[in-house]
């Protein structure tokens, strides 16, 4: 015969609270539900102690819930007007390399201050709605560079709390749950062992020259064993660590002068580096202290698997000026909702082919 306990017992197996974190935090949090079950006992009767697991499960469910519902209240700011005259935000940051950026295009028309702050407000709504995922998915953008390299752009609709809406295109995975800590943890266990093994590809080398001592992060693309592509930033183990490095206030002044096209252009080089033969686009930048940084933006020469500023003002000349080769149509079911694709090539002034696959939600039902 069932006792009591065995059913109470038996009934908190059965719970599934919200899974915010995983399996075995989910046993723990029953656990301690469990014990403080146990240290009641003691004078009660067994309608007291089943009103204290329903209390106590109800609890660990919102609790849960709650945590889920935890959003990252992040400060925006104005960064400053690049030379190509779109304006860049960018949101606080722990360190130089974890800010969320964002560009706005003005179509060539200039904000005044009124018009600058209202976006600012509008970018930290928007981070706000985009955690919460209160959002439409209106279109996809597929882009694939040569044939070697693709990437996807979405497009959202936002409907802020005065009624606007705004359309934003951001990168990342495909919409829904993002990668799992657990996941995230397994990826870079295979990366280590990929690195270890020599099995990457360095598509960029950042060099930051500060009074001759020498900086080089690689950036290296990674194929996991289930065919994703992750691409990681690493220090240069073959180089010995500068005795003198940038403070991390001047590191962000530097990158948002990188950013905002803000440096003396020093010109190319050519530099056999990995096996491979590197272009480095060559600048200056003075820092508000008057310190003075060289920064080397190289590039694999070749097929280009990345496209660069002026490529894509070409691109988009050429896009905007229908002069591109339709290659054919696809489908796929994103959110529920099925796109519809339009492949389109486009070949570069320096022969670059471009396939760009806009996608809209089809009307057909």
């Amino acid at each position: 015969m069932i006792t009591e306990d065995e059913r109470m017992e038996k009934f908190l197996q059965g719970v599934v609270p919200p899974d915010y974190q995983s399996d075995e935090h989910r046993r723990q949090l029953l656990s301690q539900v469990l014990a403080r079950v146990q240290t009641n006992r003691s004078g009660s009767g067994r309608l007291s102690r089943w009103k204290t697991i329903v209390l106590l499960v109800g609890l660990l469910c919102a609790a849960a819930a709650a945590t889920e519902l935890v959003l990252q209240v992040r400060h925006y700011y104005f960064e400053g007007r690049s030379s190509d005259g779109s304006y860049h935000f960018a949101a606080d940051q722990r360190t130089p390399y974890e800010s969320t950026g964002t560009i706005i295009s003005s179509g060539g028309k200039e904000l005044d201050a009124a018009a600058i702050e209202q976006k600012r407000r509008d970018l930290e709504e928007i981070d706000v709605l985009r955690q919460r995922d209160a959002r439409e998915l209106v279109g996809v953008i597929d882009t694939a560079i040569n044939g070697k390299s693709s990437f996807r752009t979405f497009q959202y609709k936002y409907v802020l709390a005065d009624g606007r809406t705004e359309t934003m295109g951001e990168g990342g995975s495909e919409p829904g749950p993002g990668v799992s800590p657990a996941q995230r943890e397994r990826d870079q266990q295979e990366i280590a062992g990929l690195r270890q093994r020599g099995a990457r590809e360095i598509t960029q080398v950042l060099d930051t020259d500060l009074a001759g001592q020498l900086q080089r992060t690689l950036i290296c693309r990674y194929v996991l064993s289930d065919g994703r592509e992750q691409s990681v930033g690493e220090g240069d183990p073959a180089l010995p660590a500068p005795s003198r490095t940038l403070t991390p206030e001047q590191l962000r002044e530097m990158w948002r002068l990188v950013k905002l096209k803000q440096g003396k252009f020093l010109g190319t080089v050519s530099t056999a580096l990995y096996g491979q033969t590197l272009i480095f686009q060559r600048y200056s930048f003075e820092l508000s202290d008057g310190t003075v940084v060289n920064w080397s933006d190289g590039r694999p020469e070749g097929e280009k698997r990345e496209l660069t500023d002026s490529d894509w003002k070409e691109l988009r000349d050429l896009t905007a000026a229908h002069r591109g080769e339709t290659l054919g149509t696809y489908e796929e079911v994103l959110r529920g909702k099925l796109f519809k694709f339009t492949r389109v090539k486009y070949v570069l002034s320096d022969g670059t082919e471009v396939i760009r696959s806009p996608g809209e939600p089809s009307s057909e039902k």
